[in-house]
């Protein structure tokens, strides 16, 4: 099934993490977390290690806003 050419965009991983969620009731604290990840996460996937709490969230919530800005555009 899976090929070298296979890729996934960003929202089709969003929304196949979501439907792998089992109860209901977890879906909205895992949609948070999918976009309002963990600082530790943060630093170690971005390696941005030195940045501080704030700096790291600012710079998620950068990313988060360009990245809805392109979709808007399309």
């Amino acid at each position: 099934m899976l090929n070298d050419d296979l890729a996934i965009n960003v929202p089709q991983g969003f929304l196949l993490n979501l439907l792998m969620v089992d109860r209901w009731r977890d879906l909205a604290r895992v949609g948070l977390a999918m976009l309002w990840p963990d600082v530790e996460w943060l630093s170690q996937r971005h390696r941005m290690s030195e940045a501080g709490r704030l700096q790291l969230r600012l710079w998620h919530l950068g990313r988060v806003l360009r990245y809805v800005l392109a979709l808007l555009k399309r």
